[in-house]
């Protein structure tokens, strides 16, 4: 049969639920496409991650009226269809670019965060696939997807494999600051954690309420006791979601302070004040330079033209403002 697989989010990141079928599919002797075909299929599949991508998902099936059509994702809020085949390799195949192992080693979490959809979706902390299941020999790097890794018991033996690779490792979704242990913060540092793009170290976290402050001071100290430097943890901060300006400003000058990156997460994107304000002084890099006081400030476009383009790490010092203000 004539089956077509269709990610209909295309960010660029792939999509592992359509890698994994496209094994399954090619195993029963399928015909697979990819992303489009002349004619029709006898059977579309389209997967939709994210719920801003759900009408498009929809419509995307009326290009092919003659298939049976199989929605699945998050997005879409179906039946994801994914443990029939979620154990299966990945078809690296799909996303020839792609250059990196995918896949969980463990899945759910035992938190139930209200902002979070992962504990309705895949439900309690539990370990899911070894490495050697999606892990792509030919490849120097590893991408993985686990929403909590540090909560499954068996967690120091999976951070010590992922060591013994030797390769590029990304947790991007980032670990749980509230369980840093001085075992699992030096087994951390073994691990050769990089950011999404592979270039710089980097050890994911998140700081999304500000109850949580004492938690996340103490994780940050014993992760810079076991070798960890600042400069490489860097924090996803949730706002916009049921905290205040004052709250949203400190933790996000916390880690500043502590040498960290923040990253500012948006829970709407189409509401609030001052969140896209303070999402673009922490991602444009504002930060670094710029107190949040002055960047505030009525006057902060000024500064805005100024620092476009300026790189961090420069010789561009807080004590150069006066000579600015001369200009």
């Amino acid at each position: 049969m004539e089956m077509l697989l269709i990610d209909a989010d295309k960010t660029g990141f792939p999509n592992l639920a359509l890698m994994q079928l496209s094994t399954h599919l090619k195993e029963h002797n399928h015909n697979v496409n990819f992303g489009s075909m002349r004619g029709s299929p006898d059977i579309a599949f389209i997967s939709c991650v994210f719920s801003n991508n759900k009408e498009k998902a929809l419509s995307v099936g009326g290009y092919y009226p003659d298939a049976i059509k199989v929605y699945g994702g998050t997005g879409i809020g179906k039946n994801n269809h994914v443990q029939y085949f979620s154990h299966k390799y990945p078809d690296y195949t799909l996303y020839p670019e792609c250059g990196f192992s995918l896949g969980f080693m463990t899945r759910g979490c035992f938190r139930k965060c209200p902002w979070c959809v992962v504990h309705k979706k895949e439900g309690m902390i539990r370990k899911h696939s070894p490495l050697a299941e999606f892990d792509n020999p030919e490849f120097k790097k590893i991408m993985l997807l686990d929403n909590n890794l540090l909560a499954c018991p068996d967690h120091i033996n999976m951070l010590n494999e992922l060591a013994e690779s030797k390769k590029k490792v990304c947790i991007t979704q980032a670990n749980d600051i509230r369980l840093i242990t001085e075992e699992n913060a030096a087994a951390l540092h073994e691990v050769r954690s990089y950011d999404t793009k592979f270039k710089n170290k980097r050890y994911y976290f998140s700081w999304d309420t500000p109850q949580i402050e004492p938690q996340v001071i103490k994780g940050i100290e014993t992760l810079l006791d076991a070798g960890l430097k600042a400069k490489e943890l860097q924090f996803y901060v949730l706002i916009n979601f049921d905290t205040t300006y004052k709250e949203d400003i400190h933790r996000v000058q916390t880690l500043i302070d502590y040498g960290c990156k923040p990253y500012v997460m948006l829970y709407n994107k189409h509401k609030g004040t001052y969140h896209h304000h303070l999402k673009r002084w922490v991602e444009g890099r504002f930060c670094q330079i710029l107190p949040w006081k002055d960047y505030d400030s009525g006057d902060s476009q000024k500064w805005i033209k100024l620092m476009e383009g300026i790189e961090p790490n420069n010789g561009f010092k807080l004590e150069h403002f006066s000579e600015v203000d001369k200009l």
